[in-house]
């Protein structure tokens, strides 16, 4: 009973520990990239948990956006076999914070990003940065500035 236990709680663990973190001040913009097997495409989901709630909400769906927010815009393009699904925040406000996970059904999201919002501090308006993980999880994440 303790090892069932014991291995629930690791793995439990490890899926927090594949969770990238990361800070944007409000105001800014940023990228999230996920690498998606082209014969699946379709199966791809960019999926956003608000930060206190537990309901998912669809961003996106293969190539195209599944919400009308003018902030959110979703590009696709080949490379190295696969292509990237890249999803762009503009203008992120406070309330924003939460989950962002590339999804396809019957596999782990990859990746999963925990985004923090920050307030504007005066000396850093438009400052993108990343918080050290435990360990890398190996796909690619791009902050850019205002």
């Amino acid at each position: 009973m303790v090892y069932v236990y014991c291995v629930a709680d690791c793995r439990a663990q490890r899926d927090r520990d594949n969770i990238r973190r990361m800070e944007v001040v409000s105001g800014g913009n940023i990228t999230l990239t996920c690498s998606a097997q082209p014969g699946h495409l379709r199966a791809y989901r960019w999926v956003y948990i608000r930060t206190g709630t537990k309901r998912p909400q669809v961003l996106s769906s293969g190539r195209r956006l599944v919400v009308g927010e003018p902030r959110i815009a979703l590009d696709s393009k080949a490379e190295d076999e696969k292509v990237k699904l890249k999803l762009t925040l503009t203008d992120i406000r406070p309330y924003e914070s939460g989950i962002f996970m590339c999804w396809r059904q019957g596999l782990k999201p990859d990746p999963q990003i925990l985004l923090t919002v920050l307030g504007t501090p005066r000396f850093t308006k438009g400052l993108e940065t990343e918080v050290p993980a435990r360990r890398s999880v190996g796909w690619n994440l791009t902050a850019n500035s205002p």
